[in-house]
């Protein structure tokens, strides 16, 4: 049976940098927000999840700078900078090995994404940033 989160779950989605993807996060936040709204009772009422953070993937670098992404990640540092954790730039690398759903670290440990996926965990405390 699945477990109905309760105010200590959270919910860390990625979203892509895109216009539509940043307003579809507004959405979400204020979806989540209806429902601990709705189920503010008592303790014993599941269903509170927190959206603490969220995950911006595909952001502008100096060699990908397209107006949508960039306006879409100004978009998501207004309405969400509050639990925006590090971003994640875009890079050839990610395109070309997501498809083959291969781990970034493991393949190519130095690459953007994933440097700034160390910096996004850092963040959340999994890894000590001294490693």
């Amino acid at each position: 049976m699945p477990r109905i989160p309760d105010e200590d779950a959270s919910v860390i989605p990625s979203i892509k940098a895109g216009p539509k993807d940043v307003k579809r996060a507004k959405r979400l936040t204020d979806q989540l927000e209806r429902v601990r709204d709705k189920n503010r009772g008592p303790r014993s009422v599941p269903g509170r999840p927190t959206l603490n953070h969220l995950l911006l993937t595909g952001t502008p670098t100096r060699s990908y700078d397209e107006a949508a992404a960039r306006h879409a990640t100004a978009a998501a540092e207004v309405m969400q900078g509050s639990v925006l954790l590090p971003c994640i730039r875009c890079s050839a690398d990610t395109k070309k090995h997501h498809g083959d759903e291969a781990p970034l670290p493991i393949l190519l440990p130095n690459s953007v994404p994933s440097v700034d996926y160390r910096k996004a965990v850092t963040h959340l405390g999994f890894i000590d940033q001294a490693a």
